[in-house]
């Protein structure tokens, strides 16, 4: 059953019986509610949650088995929603119904790098095939678990913020975006912010392949007051913040903060304010690759998690945008620009707010969906679709 070059075939072997079981409550996870997968959507769709679940359990039952590489037998899910082994499922196919899919699973040590072999994660590569009357896709999955701290990384070694005061700093990836409209548009752009200068810069950090946790000495994290440097993005696969936010801005500056991820979950109160002449709000965006499909819904979308909500400061009071405890998923939006490209633009919370939006972009996950509470950091695996 088991092909391992490190011979921990019989650990692993008593580890693989959890494997059925625990695809089995993966999946009927996912088709509670938004992650359905109906009997009527197409062979691709099918085959993304299932190549997903499928390496969500080897990881399950790889975490009990000291294992480093190796591969597991082919698994074959039906439309009765059994996870069987190949071979099980041939010896008896008369008790098990039409296959759906087959699902390969491999895993791999990779180390950080060359040089540190000894610093590393295990990739796991799920494979799986749909075969029916309607063709043949197959899709694969790439998961790697958190199990230790060097496979998470460190916001303020990463240059997003200073632990001491709180200011988040700008990234050194600079993004000119021309702007063409009047002060109270929006541009057409990878994220476009509203401002009356000419060109606006958005200042990227490099994207982190992983989750990114945000932990000051108590302060709380805030976005200068300066528009040379209040207009940054940060992107990762997933992003928690535990500290308070505060992106108000005054004067005459416009800003936002922009989080890409597919997790995106603020611990605590999220402060946005749009005055006179002054805005500073939220953008929340998702990574490209990366995200879920709704049944029923259009598009790729992510999760965010608001635990203390979202307010917009004023002069003798505070406007909630998003109620404490708030969950959504949110939708990818892209545009064509000028150039005939499709870009994201993001979903700014302060438009959000003001309707602006024509479609549902924020749609509440219901209290009995698996996807209700925030995640954390050390349960999570890093996807990457291809």
């Amino acid at each position: 059953m088991i092909k391992n070059e490190k011979a921990f075939a019989m650990i692993f072997t008593l580890a693989l019986l959890a494997v059925v079981p625990v695809m089995a409550l993966t999946l009927a996870n996912y088709s509670l509610n938004s992650f359905q997968i109906a009997r009527g959507t197409n062979n691709n769709t099918k085959a993304y949650y299932i190549a997903r679940s499928g390496a969500e359990a080897a990881i399950s039952a790889w975490k009990e088995a000291d294992v480093e590489n190796g591969s597991l037998e082919t698994v074959i899910f039906d439309n009765q929603d059994n996870f069987v082994l190949k071979s099980e499922y041939q010896d008896n196919f008369s008790q098990y119904g039409e296959m759906i899919a087959e699902i390969d699973v491999e895993f791999k040590k990779e180390p950080l790098n060359p040089d540190q072999e000894q610093y590393g994660y295990t990739m796991f590569t799920s494979t799986a095939k749909i075969t029916n009357s309607s063709g043949e896709e197959t899709v694969k999955a790439r998961v790697s678990p958190y199990l230790n701290v060097n496979s998470k990384s460190s916001a303020e070694e990463l240059g997003w913020y200073n632990y001491d005061t709180g200011q988040i700093l700008p990234g050194s990836n600079v993004e000119e975006t021309a702007v063409t409209e009047d002060f109270w548009d929006w541009l057409s752009g990878i994220f476009g912010i509203g401002y009356e200068a000419e060109t606006v810069e958005i200042k990227y950090h490099g994207q982190i392949f992983g989750a990114v946790e945000i932990n000051t000495d108590g302060s709380d994290l805030y976005l200068q007051n300066n528009n040379s440097n209040n207009k940054v993005a940060y992107s990762a696969n997933s992003i928690y913040f535990n500290n308070e936010l505060d992106l108000k801005q005054s004067g005459n500056n416009q800003g936002a903060l922009i989080t890409i991820g597919e997790n995106l979950v603020f611990r605590e109160r999220v402060e946005i304010r749009k005055g006179f002449t002054s805005y500073g709000s939220l953008i929340i965006g998702l990574p490209g690759g990366l995200g879920y499909q709704l049944d029923g819904y259009s598009g790729d979308f992510g999760r965010v998690y608001f635990n203390q909500g979202v307010y917009s400061s004023g002069w003798f009071w505070d406007n909630e945008i998003i109620a404490p405890g708030s969950a959504y998923y949110f939708k990818k939006i892209t545009e064509t620009n000028e150039s005939g490209e499709i870009v994201q633009t993001g979903i700014d919370l302060l438009r959000w707010d003001d309707g602006d939006y024509d479609e549902q972009v924020l749609v509440p996950i219901p209290a009995d969906d698996p996807n209700y509470s925030p995640p954390v950091p050390e349960e999570e695996y890093i996807i990457n679709w291809f």
